[in-house]
């Protein structure tokens, strides 16, 4: 928990969070992926005796969490662990490991491989946050999974029907979430301003090599986000393999404030590029749908209800 006053109040509303031992060792803060093998015995060390039904919500080692005798243990998972199961490849080679110490990595991934299939047995019940996470979870751990898509607390997402003039991307900056894809198309577009919000290992990276019509605002309070989000003019989402996380969740408040529900799939040149020609479809379906979704929203929130 290396999170400020604000941000956990957010998060636990105002209740007490327990860490595990990892939150005590160096380097915790910002390198604690550096402890991956150690994963499995912090979850295991968590202590839910006292508790007769336990909801974990796991995209790594969460769902790992001991259950006593008569417990009943649901998992609401955002994915199976993507660098074990579908990602390794490419976790090596977007994090440059090599050589003895890649075979060590991969070692290590076998076995977190076999101690994430034994922990399926410890699941009453699994509960996907998408279709797509659904379908991994049969893939991988040979399991059903019912889908409850994540949560949007509307009232955190107030109308707003002033000027929109930006684009926005929000995540976690880590190389599968593709941002240097979106970064680059706008190099493209210089007519057209883009914010990336989030922090993360490719934070200076792109920084460096960003044009100029790309603003990075590093971490941001969710108040903050909220702002940006609601003053663009479309979120974008580049990752691959994915179910809707936190980015996307954001992208449904976007949805509240009056514009067009809509999801679309952008698909990417040959060469694994975000296409220029997919943007520049996006941008203008925008402007041409916004008026009439805006004045819908405007009439709903006069009649009381929400669009």
């Amino acid at each position: 928990d290396f999170l400020d006053d604000t941000d956990r109040m957010f998060i636990t509303g105002g209740r007490h969070a327990r860490t595990s031992f990892i939150q005590r060792l160096p380097f915790a803060r910002r390198h604690f992926r550096n402890y991956l093998p150690l994963f499995p015995m912090a979850i295991e060390r968590m202590d839910v005796a006292g508790y007769d039904l336990i909801v974990s919500a796991s995209y790594a080692v969460a769902k790992g969490v001991r259950k006593r005798p008569g417990q009943k243990h649901v998992c609401y998972i955002h994915t199976p662990m993507r660098w074990a199961w579908v990602k390794e490849e490419e976790y090596l080679r977007d994090h440059r490991v090599t050589g003895p110490k890649a075979a060590m990595l991969r070692w290590q991934l076998d076995r977190l491989r076999r101690w994430d299939l034994r922990t399926n047995a410890g699941v009453d019940r699994f509960v996907a946050n998408s279709a797509n996470v659904a379908d991994r979870v049969r893939r991988h751990y040979g399991r059903d999974a019912d889908v409850l898509l994540p949560p949007v607390d509307l009232d955190l997402f107030p109308l707003h029907t002033g000027p929109r003039k930006h684009f926005i991307t929000a995540s976690r900056l880590v190389p599968y979430k593709r941002t240097d894809r979106i970064v680059e198309a706008f190099r493209a577009l210089p007519d057209q301003q883009l914010v990336v919000s989030g922090d993360g290992p490719e934070l200076e990276r792109l920084r460096r090599s960003a044009p100029t019509n790309v603003r990075f605002t590093g971490h941001v309070r969710q108040q903050e986000l909220v702002h940006h989000l609601q003053r663009a003019r479309a979120l974008i989402v580049a990752a691959d393999e994915r179910g809707p996380g936190a980015d996307p969740v954001g992208g449904a408040g976007l949805r509240h404030t009056g514009d067009r529900p809509a999801e679309r799939r952008l698909s990417g040149d040959r060469a694994g590029c975000l296409g220029m020609s997919v943007l520049r479809r996006g941008h203008s379906r925008c402007d041409r749908q916004r008026g009439p979704w805006v004045r819908r929203a405007r009439h709903s929130r006069s009649c009381g209800t929400t669009p």
